[in-house]
């Protein structure tokens, strides 16, 4: 399970990936923190995350296919935000 945290603002309508200290000097209309959880499942019938090149191990250097689900808490069970 990955987390990930992604701050959006938005000056004068357009979107920025800026850090909110950066633009505190700025005219800030709207500050949106995104919150979600990434859950791979590696094996079973329905896997969600596989490799599909690099070593053989499971090791740094492989490269990953994922269609995971993310949801707004840790637990598999919480509610299903969307898929990544």
């Amino acid at each position: 399970m990955l987390f990930s945290t992604s701050c959006f603002t938005t000056i004068n309508r357009v979107f920025s990936e800026q850090s909110p200290t950066v633009i505190l000097t700025k005219r800030m209309e709207k500050l949106t923190c995104l919150h979600f959880y990434f859950h791979d499942t590696l094996d079973g019938t329905n896997p969600t995350a596989i490799r599909i090149a690099g070593p053989s191990k499971r090791s740094f250097g492989s490269t990953m296919m994922i269609d995971d689900t993310l949801t707004g808490r840790p637990e598999t069970s919480s509610k299903l935000l969307g898929r990544a």
